[in-house]
């Protein structure tokens, strides 16, 4: 039996992509993968490119720290059929291009900033807003600063670290063994076995993450930065949104998953066994399956 509020929400969330499939600019997306249009919008300093895929209320995705798009690939060929998904890069990722060198640090509001001006832009709203890791972070952060934005949000392996200063930020980093960034700060590929250890990654999705690493380039450390920098941990008591919160039973995010637990006031938890860190990539037949009870709940 479904209540009215959930009739009024379902209601507009198709509304907003009626709205959304005539937003421009765009272009129709021959590639591999479930997007049937990609495009770009201009924002002071640069573009946030864009994809979409499917037809029905919308959920907009950020994908993790130095990954683009197409992370949200096999989530979206299980969610096409019932819902719009439309990914979007963070600044620096993917095909979001700025026009400056990185910052020493990219804090985490600059980036919700970016990313909510976007949709604006886009016409997209109101959404359902989800995130991995990085985007993730963006995600809550745009939940905390402007609470009526979103219906839901969901994150997935999202890491929720205290308010750090940058000396402690700075050392940390400096100290990392094996060392994640060249000198210049490019990042370094990530081995099969440093990504199996670190995220339970398979070697397939290593190889991927390994790209995507390449073409956000020295965007990764500032962002990684402001993770560190502003923290979520101090924000997430603030975030209204009914939360879906989907990690793995391993791995070293599952610590963040008990801290979002105990910070956030209105939150579901979803764990998906057997998968690493990134579940959406590894196991996205039953991401998906948690996705849908919580949006149906």
């Amino acid at each position: 039996m479904l209540d009215r509020r959930t009739l009024i929400v379902s209601g507009a969330l198709l509304a907003a992509s009626s709205r959304l499939q005539a937003a421009g600019p765009a272009v129709a997306y021959p590639g591999e993968g479930p997007w049937t249009r990609r495009g770009t919008v201009a924002r002071p300093g640069g573009v946030i490119g864009y994809a979409i895929a499917g037809r029905g209320p919308t959920l907009v995705a950020l994908p993790k720290l130095g990954g683009w798009i197409d992370d949200w690939s096999p989530l979206a060929r299980e969610l096409a059929a019932e819902y719009t998904l439309v990914a979007l890069d963070p600044p620096g990722h993917g095909t979001s291009r700025m026009a400056t060198e990185p910052p020493q640090v990219q804090t985490l509001s600059e980036s919700a900033a970016m990313i909510r001006a976007t949709l604006e832009e886009l016409d997209v709203g109101p959404f359902v807003l989800m995130g991995n890791s990085l985007g993730g972070c963006i995600a809550a952060t745009m939940a905390a600063l402007w609470p009526k934005s979103m219906t839901h949000l969901v994150l997935v392996s999202t890491a929720i670290y205290p308010k750090d200063p940058l000396a402690q930020v700075l050392a940390d980093e400096a100290r990392a063994d094996p060392p994640v960034y060249e000198p210049d700060g490019d990042p370094l590929p990530r081995s099969p076995e440093s990504a199996m250890r670190t995220f339970g990654m398979s070697a397939a999705f290593t190889a991927q993450m390994n790209r995507s690493r390449a073409a956000a380039g020295r965007w990764i450390r500032a962002s990684e930065r402001g993770v560190r920098r502003e923290g979520l941990a101090e924000l997430l008591p603030r975030i209204e949104a009914p939360t879906l919160l989907v990690y793995s039973d391993t791995g070293t995010y599952v610590r963040h998953r008990i801290t979002a637990e105990k910070l956030l006031r209105n939150r579901r938890t979803a764990t998906i066994p057997g998968a690493g860190s990134f579940v959406h990539q590894e196991k996205p037949a039953e991401t998906a399956r948690a996705i849908r009870d919580f949006l149906r709940a």
